[in-house]
């Protein structure tokens, strides 16, 4: 068992290793609850300790979950929830959780499971592949085996039983990571987004404000687990994807037929990053996101995407301050020098 968070090597990073152009992750949550004990809000704070240690046992010893690491809240430092927060792509804040709730990591760090937080169990998968069926189906695999010693919550009408009424059913919950500079650039991404609005989806920012999409990502999210099936969801959620990336992809080939404009902001965008002395996490991710269209329309040379990708999901304070380890007394001019180091060698 590790003792800190930021202890190594706990982190795989997989953001490093991240080609993705439009389409750049999707996390997956499956909610589950026991069956013989009250939602997680409804417990004392002293039992609520005893029964994270309960589920802690069965969920180590997965066989499908890689031997990780395990943690309570309230053992973790707020800027380590902070990490958590940025690095899993998380639509919830940590920060709150500071009791006997816990947190199980897997040594692959695309899985992790929250015990007694919103619910019992959530279990939690980072897929960066763009393949939702096989990332789907290690949950799967996952839920089957502590389904063998963990009896679940389930009703015959409304399916598995959650604390929120509006995740019952499936309990399964998919936010797309969509990166749309194009759309957003050309003014072309409220059309969009209206032209493809659902009553059972959502769009947000990673921050999840729903009218300032930061550094140019839209999540789409299902708001509906109840009433289909999970293969449902998935084609459903795949389908709109792949709607907004055929309207980026058109807004990108527009632009390069006229790319004066564009190319001004782009060529702008890394000179700050060059040059600038001090950065913070919103300006970083803008010019991030001009970059990263740059790098894709061969507009910038010497970046390769892969190294744009990992700046673009390390430019936040947790996760900053594990690469850094010591942030000083300024994370803006530490982010700005972390960023000037990685493209130095970047031309447009």
């Amino acid at each position: 068992m590790s003792t800190s968070l930021f202890s190594k090597p706990f982190l795989s990073n997989f953001w490093a290793k991240n080609k993705n152009s439009i389409w750049l992750a999707s996390a997956i949550r499956l909610h589950r609850n026991l069956k013989t004990h009250h939602f997680p809000h409804k417990l004392s704070g002293s039992f609520l300790s005893d029964l994270t240690q309960m589920l802690k046992h069965p969920i180590e010893n997965c066989p499908k979950l890689k031997k990780g690491h395990f943690f309570f809240f309230k053992d973790l430092l707020p800027h380590e929830k902070q990490l958590l927060f940025e690095y899993y792509l998380s639509r919830h804040n940590y920060q709150s959780l500071h009791g006997g709730e816990g947190l199980f990591v897997d040594l692959s760090s695309h899985m992790h499971v929250l015990i007694n937080t919103k619910d019992h169990i959530i279990l939690n998968c980072v897929d960066t592949s763009n393949h939702l069926e096989e990332a789907w189906n290690k949950l799967m695999h996952i839920e089957n085996e502590l389904s063998q010693e963990i009896e679940f919550a389930f009703s015959s009408k409304f399916g598995f039983l959650t604390s929120n009424i509006g995740d019952c059913g499936t309990g399964l919950h998919i936010d797309l990571f969509l990166h749309l500079p194009a759309l957003a650039h050309s003014n072309q991404l409220d059309d969009v987004l209206e032209k493809n609005a659902s009553l059972g989806h959502d769009f947000s920012s990673i921050y999840g404000q729903s009218d300032d999409f930061t550094g140019d990502v839209i999540v789409l999210s299902n708001m509906q687990t109840l009433g289909l099936s999970e293969e449902q969801l998935i084609k459903t959620m795949h389908s709109y994807a792949l709607n907004l990336i055929i309207s980026e992809k058109k807004a990108r080939d527009s632009i390069e037929e006229n790319p004066s404009e564009m190319k001004n902001k782009v060529s702008k965008a890394l000179g700050t990053l060059k040059h600038a002395y001090q950065l913070g996490v919103k300006e970083a991710f803008e010019c991030l996101s001009l970059c990263k269209l740059g790098v894709e329309l061969d507009w910038i040379k010497g970046l390769p995407l892969e190294m744009v990708n990992e700046l673009f999901f390390s430019v936040g304070k947790g996760v900053l301050k594990l690469n850094l380890q010591d942030l000083g007394s300024d994370p803006s001019e530490q982010r700005a020098q972390l960023i000037k180091r990685e493209i130095e060698k970047a031309t447009f």
